[in-house]
């Protein structure tokens, strides 16, 4: 029997930023990191130029707004969309039949494996469940 030897050649990396090799342009030691470097004074504007103190004169206009408890429960949704990461899409098929499952249970069946399409077929027979099987 012979034995079989595998060379796995792999590119050399050579940073794009600095042109040295063993890093790429995201790791360079040679680019600031941005709370670590001292700004050149003449690229900002002092403080002083962008805040300006409200003075004695000025009227402060404050504006109260009153959500019905329905728009704050589509809000709460909203969130619970983002925070999920649950596609448009199946959030606004999924939220007319939110009673029959919860966006986590969405989010693990799209964590499944489930394509778009099986989602939605998901969605619409979850009511149907106790029926069917």
């Amino acid at each position: 029997m012979k034995d079989i030897t595998l060379i796995m050649e792999s590119k050399k990396r050579v940073c794009s930023n600095c042109g040295e090799a063993g890093h790429n342009k995201r790791s360079c030691p040679e680019i600031p990191i941005e709370d670590t470097f001292k700004p050149i004074e003449d690229t900002f504007k002092p403080i002083e130029d962008t805040f300006k103190p409200l003075d004695g004169g000025e009227e402060v206009v404050e504006e109260r707004i009153e959500l019905s408890k329905k728009r704050e429960l589509l809000i709460s949704d909203l969130l619970d969309r983002q925070s999920y990461d649950i596609p448009i899409d199946i959030f606004k098929l999924w939220l007319p039949k939110k009673t029959c499952c919860r966006q986590n249970e969405v989010k693990h069946i799209l964590n499944m494996g489930l394509n778009k399409d099986s989602v939605i077929l998901y969605l619409e027979l979850a009511e149907l469940v106790e029926e069917l099987y």
